[in-house]
């Protein structure tokens, strides 16, 4: 008889990784036997056919002919490495996470610990040697990775509420410091009383960040540092709605000779450009800067406008007006300076965010 013996990858595994590449998770296979047939079989299987996964294959002898820039490149352009030893194995993934790059290694042999010692999480699945139990973070409980992209999945969707909570906190901190320090220092009066600001916060942080946190979806993260990415964002958004503020107090002073109205439409003003910063966290249609893709997502969008009805509603309440010190303007007119601030502050902002590079890492 003629036997033939082929290495197959399971469909689930393939999946996870057609799934991992979606969502900008980078793919490593290593393997003891010949890459170029580890390779074949991953192509067999669908995979590589792509510019999202590239299946570059490279040997451990290969490797160790390389110096240490050399070895840094290739680890970043090859997909899969084969006839590595433990230690190359373990030298490979110190090599990424040194460029920067978080890695999660799945082992379950001894010629693995090596490698999940140096990642940032180490996976292992049941069925594997107690040691590598022992080094593991994570234990799967079925021999399926499937289990994996709900963990990204997740994963995903709590980094990227906590960055667009970030995002309104640190805007909304520094916008009231900025306008209460000019106000003081120009000895014009404060534009806001504390009941004021403090509903400001609830209508404009508070109720949509609790939105934005049970709708996150799940993408691929930002490759800007923390610190860059919240300063571009909330930067340019605190100036220009500390001015805008500043402007429309200004100018109801001084055309009403009333501090307490000129605080109501400051109130009405920041609530406005407060919900339109929540759109501007996920913009649905228009990307927010440059090589950045539209969010297609409507949920923060309903959200500004319930939030802006209910506004409305509470602020025509006798009682609300007493004790929360809010209230519509007295003539529709008085609306008109309010919107058109708001419209010149959001085009302002997003000019802004245009034209000044975020910057990426790695």
């Amino acid at each position: 008889c003629r036997l033939r013996y082929v290495e197959r990858v399971r469909p689930e595994a393939v999946n996870t990784i057609q799934t991992f590449a979606e969502t900008g998770v980078s793919i490593k296979v290593i393997t003891s036997g010949a890459p170029e047939q580890t390779a074949a079989a991953l192509r067999e299987a669908g995979l590589g056919s792509g510019e999202d996964l590239p299946l570059r294959a490279i040997s451990g002898p290969q490797l160790a002919e390389l110096g240490d820039s050399q070895f840094s490149r290739a680890a970043e352009e090859h997909t899969v490495f084969g006839q590595l030893s433990s230690a190359e194995a373990g030298r490979l993934v110190r090599t990424l996470r040194e460029a920067g790059q978080s890695v999660a290694v799945v082992g379950d042999r001894a010629n693995d610990l090596a490698a999940m010692e140096q990642a940032s999480l180490a996976i292992a699945r049941r069925s594997s040697s107690q040691a590598a139990l022992r080094m593991a973070d994570i234990v799967l409980l079925e021999d399926s990775p499937g289990v994996l992209t709900d963990v990204l999945d997740k994963g995903q969707r709590i980094a990227n509420s906590l960055l667009d909570v970030l995002k309104l906190y640190l805007t909304q901190v520094s916008y009231l410091a900025l306008l209460m320090v000019v106000c003081i220092l120009a000895a014009i009066g404060l534009p806001l009383t504390s009941v004021q600001s403090s509903m400001i916060v609830i209508v404009t942080v508070t109720i949509p960040s609790v939105g934005l946190s049970l709708g996150a979806a799940a993408g691929v993260l930002p490759t800007a540092r923390l610190n860059r990415l919240l300063a571009h964002f909330a930067i340019p958004a605190a100036i220009t709605m500390a001015t805008a503020a500043l402007g429309v107090y200004v100018y109801f002073l001084a055309a009403t000779d009333d501090r307490v109205y000129a605080q109501l439409a400051v109130t009405n003003m920041l609530v406005i450009c407060g919900l339109l910063l929540v759109m501007f966290v996920r913009p649905p249609l228009l990307p927010r800067v440059r090589g950045e893709a539209p969010s297609g997502n409507w949920r923060s969008t309903a959200l500004v406008v319930v939030l802006w009805v209910l506004f409305l509603a509470v602020s025509a309440i006798p009682l609300a007006q007493e004790h929360l010190e809010l209230g519509w303007m007295r003539q529709p007119s008085d609306w008109l300076p309010l919107g058109l601030v708001a419209i010149c502050w959001a085009l302002v902002l997003r000019l802004v965010w245009w034209l000044v590079p975020l910057g990426r890492d790695g």
